[in-house]
């Protein structure tokens, strides 16, 4: 594991900086999301506020609206013509009380306790309120082209003393016009927030994209952070997958040879990197040829320690002797798989020997799909039967016997070995090559050399597969006695 730290230290670097950016990008989101929620908002509806002020004041100036009815009905023909975008508007007096309003107003006047500390002389900090319909912003802004008129109470009044009877500061007051005397009158004017905010509706949804993506960011980095030790360990067990996957090939076979009057041409291909399928050639001490076809049940790397028990106990069997001596070889063998494996670890097995001089071979079959021996029959085509004789699979039954089979064979003959992940491999669809399709395989090739039947029979069950991944090892064997 020491050797292998320095190796990823710059993943590390890489996690850390990622990480930082992330928080970087997510805090600036932050930031930018607050700044347009709350500050382009509020500029927006301050700016529109200050467009209404001005057209209340031009619609005020263009009907010399003096009275409190005529200017409540400017109001409302304002309201009307923006009724998506103002909650209501109050012309607000001096001394903080309404004057005229339009609209339905939610809470007092902006200006009313402002009014009772100091004189009202221009525009105050906006507030938001909640109503039925939704926030709004109230601002309150100065009106500059209001005036007013006596009415006709001011008319019937009678006439005013004369200037002579006032005193003078009352005479002073008497010659400013009366918009002075009254001072300065502002516009409260409540805007809906929802108007301003749908100008700015695809920033805000941009700004959301990028804090979730920032936060997702995050996320991973930190994930992956928290995973790095596994995937530092998961590296090295794949190399040493690789090196196991090499010592399983270094203790096949060549995959062509002539041997002790057969030829023999041979192939194992893993689904994973190690596999549970094995196959052995190799000459006995009675000059005889032994050969040798195995599937260990799963796959993976717990097949391939049970697949180097079980190669190394048949390399170490008497294999020669009597029929008698060969059942007590093979029960021995399953024995010693049920006692020292689970129940759900088994191995199909199929073994044989050549005998050159008798032209006979011997064989057990353990379970495994029993391999096809094809004779020509002199017309172009061949015959074929099957090597059945043998017992149960291996290791799932502690008390199983084992019977050995003899066939005579030819020269000529063709003797092909394969396990399941030939016959049981399947396409997309689930369907299996299947058993028939293999025979169909071998009858029309018959009479090539062996390793141009195993190359057309693999070639074959890949294109029947096409681009499905295999689910099991394919293993296969052909031999021709010469």
């Amino acid at each position: 594991m020491k050797m292998g730290k320095p190796r990823y230290l710059w993943l590390k670097g890489l996690l850390a900086a990622g990480l930082f950016l992330s928080l970087l990008l997510l805090v600036e989101s932050g930031f930018t999301y607050y700044h347009v929620s709350r500050q382009l908002v509020s500029d927006q509806l301050r700016r529109e506020a200050e467009r209404q002020v001005l057209a209340v004041d031009r619609g005020l100036r263009l009907s010399e609206a003096s009275s409190a009815g005529q200017q409540r009905t400017v109001l409302e023909e304002i309201l009307q013509d923006n009724v998506a975008k103002i909650a209501w508007m109050r012309i607000i007096d001096p001394t903080g009380k309404v004057a005229v309003e339009a609209g339905e107003p939610t809470g007092p006047p902006l200006a009313a306790e402002e009014a009772r500390v100091a004189p009202l002389d221009g525009a105050r900090t906006p507030e938001l309120r909640d109503t039925s319909k939704g926030r709004v912003l109230v601002s309150l802004l100065p009106l500059r082209r209001i005036r007013f008129r006596p009415g006709p109470d001011a008319a019937s009044a009678g006439p005013r003393p004369p200037a002579t009877s006032l005193s003078p500061e009352a005479g002073r007051a008497e010659l400013r016009p009366p918009a002075a005397r009254q001072g300065p009158r502002l516009l409260e004017i409540a805007l809906y927030l929802e108007t301003a905010s749908s100008v700015f509706s695809p920033l805000r949804r941009n700004l959301v994209v990028s804090t979730l993506a920032a936060l997702g960011l995050a996320a991973a980095m930190m994930i992956i952070w928290v995973q790095l030790p596994r995937y530092v360990r998961g590296k090295q067990l794949e190399e040493q997958l690789e090196l196991a996957r090499k010592v399983q090939a270094d203790l096949l076979p060549p995959l062509n040879a002539a041997l002790g009057g057969l030829d023999f041409a041979a192939a194992c291909v893993p689904a994973w990197q190690v596999g549970g399928d094995f196959y052995d050639v190799f000459t006995t001490s009675q000059d005889q040829v032994a050969f040798v076809l195995g599937d260990v049940s799963g796959k993976g790397l717990s097949a391939a320690l049970l697949m180097g028990m079980l190669h190394g106990a048949l390399r170490s069997m008497r294999w020669m002797g009597t029929p008698t001596d060969q059942e007590i070889s093979w029960s021995q063998l399953n024995y010693l798989l049920s006692t020292r494996t689970g129940p759900e670890r088994f191995a199909s097995l199929f073994w044989g020997s050549y005998d050159r001089e008798a032209r006979i071979i011997r064989y057990v079959n353990a379970g495994h799909p029993p391999p096809l021996l094809l004779r020509p029959n002199g017309s172009g085509t061949c015959e074929s039967s099957r090597l059945e004789e043998g017992g149960p699979v291996l290791g799932l039954i502690r008390t199983a016997t084992y019977h050995q089979g003899e066939v005579p064979v030819q020269p000529g003959d063709l003797l092909v070995l394969y396990s399941d992940g030939i016959s049981e491999a399947a396409n997309s669809s689930q369907e299996e090559f299947g058993e028939e399709r293999l025979c169909g395989v071998i009858r029309e090739n018959c009479a090539r050399p062996p390793s141009e039947i195993l190359g057309e029979i693999l070639w074959q069950v890949r294109a029947f597969i096409q681009k499905a991944p295999p689910q099991d090892d394919m293993t296969l064997v052909v031999a021709r006695v010469n």
